[in-house]
């Protein structure tokens, strides 16, 4: 029997845990916000809302109900506002997602967040939420060998469902972040988030956001995926030392 025609030996399943565990990782499709540890949200909860079933021990095993993303949204947005309240939260948020993702062996990560727009209950101003999410960044990078791009989100659900207004936001947002992008902020590209069947619709958002000073915006498709409406923006990354075998990944999707 030749090399080739030889059978198969494979390992038990401990084993090919343990390869997976050790073998370094790439994320490139993770919502920061949908990170939060149900420890997190426990105790969160406790701080903001004593009464909320989120305070509960084992609130995760009880409290979802939905069966498909429209219901899905609103339960996780009553999580987000429980929990999610200033910018520290944001800080902690971000710094154990980072630390999370550590553990996992992860080498680099995209992970993308939606600022909640002015008007919204328990509003962080963007400049605010950047600060803080990058100041997480940048105390796990530099201990660790992990390095992350931020994708900013923007929110079909919560931008203004005038297009012409939700442009206008997109827009300000987008110069913001670039502007913290100069500063350091190692923001790599613009989503849509939500369900695509409401909400701000892409065509309002497209023109405007690509005119973002300096933004050269592009947009991409996940790959593998239905035809969708949502399609990320990505911008081109500071450097190419940065990501460079996942930032061509990236490119095609995640």
């Amino acid at each position: 029997m030749t090399r080739r025609q030889r059978p198969l030996n494979p390992a038990p399943d401990a084993d090919v845990a343990a390869i997976l565990r050790r073998v370094p990782k790439i994320e490139l499709h993770l919502h920061l916000e949908g990170s939060l540890r149900p420890q997190t949200v426990r105790e969160q909860a406790n701080r903001y809302a004593p009464g909320s079933p989120l305070a509960q021990p084992g609130w995760e095993r009880d409290f979802w109900r939905f069966t498909d993303l429209p219901s899905f949204i609103p339960e996780f947005g009553t999580v987000l506002r429980t929990t999610i309240r200033s910018a520290a939260d944001y800080y902690r948020v971000a710094r154990e997602c980072f630390e999370d993702l550590v553990a996992q062996n992860v080498i680099y990560a995209e992970p993308s967040f939606g600022p909640r727009t002015p008007g919204q209950p328990f509003y962080v101003p963007l400049g605010e939420t950047l600060a803080a999410i990058d100041q997480a960044r940048r105390e796990v990078e530099a201990r660790k060998p992990l390095r992350i791009g931020l994708i900013l989100g923007f929110s079909r659900t919560h931008l203004m469902p005038d297009g012409q207004s939700a442009a206008t936001l997109a827009r300000d947002w987008l110069e913001e972040a670039l502007a913290a992008r100069k500063g350091g902020l190692p923001l790599c590209g613009v989503d849509l988030h939500g369900d695509e069947r409401g909400g701000a619709r892409r065509r309002h958002l497209s023109r405007r956001v690509s005119r973002g000073r300096g933004s050269r915006a592009r947009t991409s498709r996940p790959c593998g995926r239905r035809r969708r409406a949502a399609k990320r923006a990505r911008l081109p990354a500071r450097s190419a030392a940065a990501a460079p075998r996942a930032r061509r990944a990236g490119g095609r999707g995640s």
